[in-house]
Parts: structure tokens; sequence; C-alpha cells
């Protein structure tokens, strides 16, 4: 191979590595700007207040297991029909404050509002309901309350 030749196929092995290079620095100025479009919105958002609930330490929205913490125990509006006392006897009203309740209807639900949905969808996903998918949340959410009985008091 002659002098002439070799830095005839140097050259033209810079020109390939060039051509990728350049290639690839496109790549990433198209991917940073796209970090920067992405991270001006999350500015607008974050200036809008729309994540303002998203960062706030909520309770889990499946409440407590045994439903006998305080806000399972204020959502129940009816009353007992009867109570459970020692031996399992049935009681017409509470004979002491140990006593289970029995409840021969359970308690009728109210169906979720739309920002009880919209946070849940957050707790769960711990990502933002985005617009596209909103409709099919709620519609979810209904259907899951219609299969247990739950709906509008009308």
């Amino acid at each position: 191979m002659t002098d002439t030749c070799k830095k005839h196929c140097e050259a033209n092995a810079f020109k390939i590595v060039i051509r990728g290079l350049e290639g690839e620095v496109a790549r990433l100025k198209e991917r940073l700007a796209q970090e920067k479009a992405l991270q001006a919105l999350h500015n607008e958002n974050e200036r809008l207040g729309l994540y303002k609930d998203a960062y706030v330490e909520q309770e889990p929205l499946i409440g407590c297991v045994n439903h006998d913490c305080a806000k399972c125990k204020e959502r129940t509006e009816q009353e007992p029909d009867y109570w459970l006392g020692y031996g399992l006897q049935a009681h017409t009203e509470k004979p002491f404050d140990g006593a289970t309740p029995v409840y021969t209807s359970p308690p009728q639900r109210k169906p979720l509002t739309n920002g009880e949905i919209y946070t849940a969808y957050i707790t769960a996903t711990n990502q933002m309901l985005r617009a596209t998918d909103e409709r099919l949340a709620f519609a979810f959410a209904r259907a899951i309350e219609a299969a247990h009985g739950i709906k509008e008091n009308t």
C-alpha cells in the first residue's frame, strides 16, 4: 500500500467517524431540547398550582383493615340493628363500650366525587391523571362503584 493510498483510506475513515459523531451530536441535541421542553411544562404546571395536592401526605384511600379507625367510625351513618355482648348474646341496646355492632344491611355508600377519583388515581399510580386518560379513569371508577351497588342518591 502506498503512502498516498494509506492517507486516502485514513481520510475516508475519519470522514465516516465524523459523520457518525455528527449524527450522535444531533440526537443528543434533540434529547436535550425535549428535556428542556418537559422541564418548562413542569415549571408552568407548578406555577399554576396543578401539583399542590399531589405532594400532600395523604392517608391511604383503602382505609383501615378492620374498619375500626376514627374515619371509618365517622362514616357509619346508620345505627346498628343489634349489639353482640359476652357469649355472643344479641342486644337491642349497647350493653357495654366494647360490644360489637351488628348490621342487617350494609351502610349505604355514596359515589366518589371526581376529585376523590383524581386523588385515588394519583395515589395509586404516583403520577398525574393525563387529560387523555381522564374519561377512562372515571368510567373505570364508576364501573367499580356500580359492581358494588353504589349509585347516586336521587
